[in-house]
C-alpha cells in the first residue's frame, strides 16, 4: 500500500517585466527578461527569471522556398543563481533577483511599485 503523497503548491503574485538589457557585444542581442515571484506559504516566496528567445524556424510542411518562422518564447534563465533565492515576501523576493541581475550585468534597475524599508534598499 503506498502512502498518500501531499504535493504543495504556489501562486503566481508577482510579474515583472524589464527593459532590455544591452550587452557590450554589439552584434549580441538585447536580453530581455521576466520576473515572476510565487507564493507557497504566507511567509514563503521564490521566484523564476526567464528570457525572452527568439527561435527561427523553417517549416518542413508546404510552405514557400525560404519561408521562416519566428517564434517567440520565454526559457528559465539558466546563468543567475535565482533558484536559492527564497523569502519572506514578494517583495524581498523581487528584491534579491534584481540585485543579483544588476551585480551580473553592471545595470540599475528602477523598480517604483517594491515597497523599500531601511534594512532592504535597492
Amino acid at each position: 500500500m503506498y502512502s498518500k503523497q501531499v504535493i504543495h503548491s504556489a501562486t503566481l503574485v508577482k510579474v515583472v517585466i524589464l527593459d532590455p538589457i544591452e550587452l557590450a557585444d554589439e552584434n549580441a542581442e538585447s536580453l530581455k527578461f521576466r520576473i515572476e515571484i510565487f507564493q507557497w506559504s504566507p511567509n514563503r516566496f521564490t521566484c523564476k527569471l526567464l528570457r525572452e528567445e527568439t527561435y527561427c524556424l523553417e517549416p518542413t510542411f508546404q510552405a514557400k522556398v525560404g519561408e521562416r518562422w519566428d517564434v517567440e518564447t520565454y526559457v528559465l534563465e539558466t546563468g543567475l543563481s535565482w533558484r536559492e533565492i527564497e523569502k519572506e515576501s514578494a517583495d524581498t523576493a523581487l528584491k534579491s533577483i534584481i540585485q543579483e541581475i544588476e551585480q551580473y550585468f553592471s545595470v540599475t534597475i528602477e523598480c517604483p511599485n517594491i515597497k523599500v524599508d531601511k534594512e532592504h534598499r535597492l
